[in-house]
């Protein structure tokens, strides 16, 4: 979450479904897999659902087992305990199947018996302990850095699905790795089969050791190993250290929400409530980022409805951040899509459809053949939130919003706005750059 002039850099572990021809990795080389189009989608196979076996009556119980301390003083990282989310505080420890988040922007060190685990927010993880000698941390979505405080120490992580051991060859070992995930514009993100995962992992310092599918790879400075979608892992030699692991690189103001938020959380209720409080909050960085952070939560009703941030004319600066959030969770999983959709039915219904409709977003193909004259209709719909979400696919094929404002709640003072992307609609502007 940063101010709207840096609006454009901030980074998520769900990439946003903007441009369908976008590689996420920043590295066309690394993406021998061509983009996912819709007709590719519509021949996959459906999803196989999960077994539904019953579970038998000598089944064993998981067994749960300290796995890390929190070792960050001013950070928000929330662990869910039954149905509610805690507020975790440096030195608590967190324990296999604790379900948790970091915060966008915020960090967090956690301290295992192997190594030290430096998740950026946003991000989303769970430890699993089915053998309680091996702990695997489940990274689903986000950022983290691997430190070695030994040598010859083994990590396991599954990477979304994938699983992965890393042995850090000494006790300088440093390794960035990440998750991401991307969709293609105008597919839908209710089916599984149409996003796609980058798995990332670069090696900042020392060596290392990468099993993945019993194949061994060894990393050194300057490489990384990554997978995207169903491609075959590879190795290739990294460009530039991620942007994301330098706090120096953080925008000055988000530093002051940071601390804004952490100021308002006292925990004397729960979490998700002193979110919500702080979402009103005078200062509008601290009440965009309390946003931000309910959505990771899960509580994306807060985006919708009379008074959902996107129907909020002061949250005007953050709406392009917001827009990528609500992108980034739809792209996370079909779960994810699915809870978002029901929070827009359940807070305004009417508008649900068009919502979700603008956050799936528009192919190419689906601009010529029809598409662009629906997001210029979408300008002058009643809902803010539509005009908001309208005005944001617009800005993200053609990189402008034509000076239109879709807070403006009077119809007519639109209009001249509005006749401006007309015009454009007819000359066949609004289209995505090759």
């Amino acid at each position: 979450m940063n101010d709207s002039a840096s609006a454009e850099n901030a980074e998520n572990p769900a990439s946003p479904s903007t441009n369908p021809n976008d590689d996420p990795s920043g590295d066309p080389s690394n993406d021998p897999e061509p983009p996912m189009t819709e007709e590719a989608a519509d021949s996959a196979p459906p999803p196989v659902p999960p077994s539904a076996e019953e579970p038998s009556e000598d089944a064993v119980e998981p067994t749960t087992i300290d796995v890390a301390t929190l070792n960050t003083e001013s950070t928000l990282v929330a662990a869910r305990i039954g149905e509610t989310w805690k507020h975790l505080k440096k030195e608590d420890v967190i324990r296999s199947g604790m379900s948790l988040l970091v915060a966008p922007s915020f960090r967090a060190e956690l301290v295992t018996s192997n190594a030290i685990l430096t998740m950026q927010g946003p991000a989303k993880a769970e430890w699993d302990a089915v053998d309680p000698d091996q702990p695997v941390l489940h990274l689903d979505a986000g950022n983290l850095i691997i430190q070695s405080t030994s040598i010859n120490k083994l990590v396991h992580l599954q990477l979304d699905t994938q699983p992965v051991a890393i042995r850090l060859a000494d006790d300088q070992t440093i390794l960035a790795v990440s998750v991401r995930h991307d969709r293609a514009a105008g597919l839908d993100p209710l089916e599984a089969n149409n996003r796609r995962t980058l798995l990332v992992i670069q090696t900042l310092q020392g060596e290392a050791e990468i099993t993945y599918e019993n194949v061994p790879t060894t990393l050194i400075v300057g490489q990384q190993w990554s997978k995207r979608g169903s491609n075959e892992p590879q190795v290739t030699d990294s460009k530039n250290e991620p942007q994301w692991l330098d706090p120096e690189n953080d925008d000055p103001l988000l530093q002051t929400a940071r601390e804004g938020l952490l100021g308002l959380i006292e925990d004397a209720e729960p979490l998700e409530i002193e979110l919500r409080e702080a979402r009103l909050f005078r200062r509008l960085e601290v009440g965009a980022l309390a946003a931000e952070t309910l959505l990771l939560l899960g509580y994306g009703d807060v985006y919708f409805g009379g008074d959902g941030v996107l129907s909020d004319p002061k949250q005007r600066p953050y709406w392009s951040d917001h827009f990528k959030a609500l992108q980034a969770d739809i792209n996370l999983s079909s779960e994810s899509a699915l809870s978002l959709r029901t929070a827009m039915i359940q807070m305004d219904s009417a508008n649900a459809a068009p919502l979700f409709r603008l956050l799936t977003g528009f192919s190419q193909k689906q601009l010529v053949e029809g598409g662009d004259e629906e997001l210029v209709k979408r300008l002058d719909s009643p809902s803010m939130a539509v005009r908001v979400l309208a005005l944001e696919n617009l800005k993200a094929i053609t990189g402008s919003t034509s000076n239109f404002r879709p807070d403006q709640e009077n119809a007519i003072r639109r209009n001249p706005g509005i006749k401006t992307w007309i015009a454009r609609q007819r000359k066949g502007d609004i289209r995505w750059q090759e």
